[in-house]
């Protein structure tokens, strides 16, 4: 899970934009591999692209945010569980 947060999580603003974009990219190949195979209608852009990108953007920005959420408690929790909170020194585990 840690490895998952770590890929999927940014530390800054460029990086979040390059792995939405690449969520979005990956959403909208399922679905045209759905609709391919599916039997659907021919792909088109006002029917199938649009309203993919407007659904899945924003689970896509809540998904991230959530990711960099965890990454961010995670890193706190580590720093609390290797070091005394009243000293600040490093705990005997971690000597």
């Amino acid at each position: 899970m840690n490895f998952l947060v770590d890929l999927v999580a940014t530390r800054f603003w460029l990086g979040a934009l390059a792995k939405g974009f690449i969520f979005l990219v990956l959403i909208l190949t399922v679905d045209l591999w759905d609709s391919t195979f599916m039997g659907r209608a021919p792909y088109s852009l006002r029917g199938d692209v649009i309203p993919t990108m407007v659904i899945a953007t924003p689970f896509v920005i809540l998904i991230m945010a959530v990711l960099h959420r965890q990454q961010v408690l995670q890193t706190k929790l580590t720093l609390l569980a290797n070091t005394d909170v009243l000293t600040g020194l490093l705990n005997w585990r971690e000597y």
